[in-house]
């Protein structure tokens, strides 16, 4: 085998290239691990209320996303074992504003409080009363700017979603009237409304709601313009009655 020798300045590069090759991969490494530190944080932060270690399937659907809205105010859902709750936040605090205890929990998304829409001052929330089918869903409505209940609005007949002028319509079976009220500066109109084809059907069992019955909803040119379904009587079929109403002549 040869004699290979090293001169003083050979050794001294092979050294330099084995340490700076060392010193990048732990460099590199480093970074990396720092990237993933900070990422994971981040997640931690962000959903330490979103993970129950006895039920890890409940973070398949209960989604903790935000919902922002325009004024930096936001809508978000955070769970454990015990509850699910939903959270209103703004820049200076936040609060719960609906929740579901143990028993309930696996129903989120699909009892209370399931889907929110914005308007110029507030924010509808869709009330699921119960889960699955057979009763129409109720609505409430809420303050953009701090959380608080403006007003229960009850079932909806139609909800028109024009962003100047949203107008939700319901029925007032007791006062006998048609409520219209605007989403975004919060008035509040009605008229009387004659329920009697109305009542005998409910009272018939032909349904059970009388919100069920109307359809085809709209407003056009302050107009609004709605049908509804009746039964007198079992052995008929169903009949249905237009309604038109002037919006610029009801009264508060």
């Amino acid at each position: 085998m040869p004699n290979i020798k090293f001169s003083t300045l050979s050794t001294f590069l092979i050294f330099w290239v084995l340490f700076s090759c060392n010193t990048k991969d732990s460099i590199s490494n480093k970074i990396e691990n720092n990237k993933i530190s900070e990422k994971v944080t981040s997640k931690s932060n962000k959903y330490k209320d979103c993970n129950c270690k006895d039920n890890l399937q409940l973070a398949d659907y209960i989604s903790c996303d935000e919902t922002l809205f325009s004024n930096g105010a936001k809508i978000y859902r955070q769970f454990n074992c015990d509850s699910s709750w939903l959270v209103f936040q703004n820049k200076n605090y936040k609060k719960i504003i609906y929740s579901l205890d143990k028993q309930m929990i696996e129903y989120t998304h699909k009892l209370g409080y399931v889907e929110w829409n914005e308007y110029e001052k507030s924010i509808l929330i869709e009330n699921k009363v119960v889960s699955g089918c057979c009763q129409p869903n109720e609505f409430v409505l809420i303050d953009k700017e701090n959380g608080n209940l403006i007003k229960e609005l009850g079932k909806e007949i139609f909800l028109d979603i024009d962003n100047f002028n949203p107008i939700f319509v319901s029925l007032d079976n007791e006062s006998k009237k048609l409520n219209f009220y605007n989403l975004n500066n919060r008035e509040s109109r009605s008229i009387d409304f004659n329920f009697d084809k109305i009542d005998i059907t409910i009272k018939s069992g032909f349904m059970f709601h009388p919100e069920e019955l109307f359809e085809d909803g709209s407003i056009k040119n302050d107009v609004f313009k709605i049908k509804y379904r009746y039964k007198l009587d079992v052995n008929e079929n169903w009949k249905y009655e237009n309604v038109s109403i002037n919006l610029n002549k009801l009264h508060n």
